[in-house]
């Protein structure tokens, strides 16, 4: 049996890096978020800024949310965790088929 290669601190980086300078999303957020914050005439230094600012804060996130995920994982509240969340959107899905296939039109 193979064992998969575990990614270096450079890989995971650059993959992390790509993932998001290529996620539509991001371009979608930026076109339509950015523009009330800049008016006619500022220096463009001023978009460079914010967009730093949005990174690092983006960052920074990232960062806790992933430590925080990887601590929950390797506990076992972890299992407890997602097995309850299995439940509730099963529940979820349920309730909401139930509420589609029960409506009048």
């Amino acid at each position: 049996m193979v064992k998969d290669p575990k990614p270096g601190d450079r890989n995971a980086l650059a993959q992390g890096l790509f993932s998001n300078l290529l996620n539509p999303k991001t371009g979608a957020f930026f076109v339509t978020v950015m523009p009330q914050f800049i008016v006619a005439g500022d220096p463009s230094i001023r978009l460079v800024v914010m967009v730093a600012a949005f990174e690092a804060m983006l960052l920074a996130w990232l960062i806790a949310y992933g430590h925080v995920v990887s601590r929950l994982g390797r506990s076992g509240l972890g299992s407890r965790v997602r097995l309850f969340m299995t439940k509730l959107t099963g529940v979820v899905l349920i309730g909401l088929g139930a509420r589609l296939a029960f409506e009048r039109r």
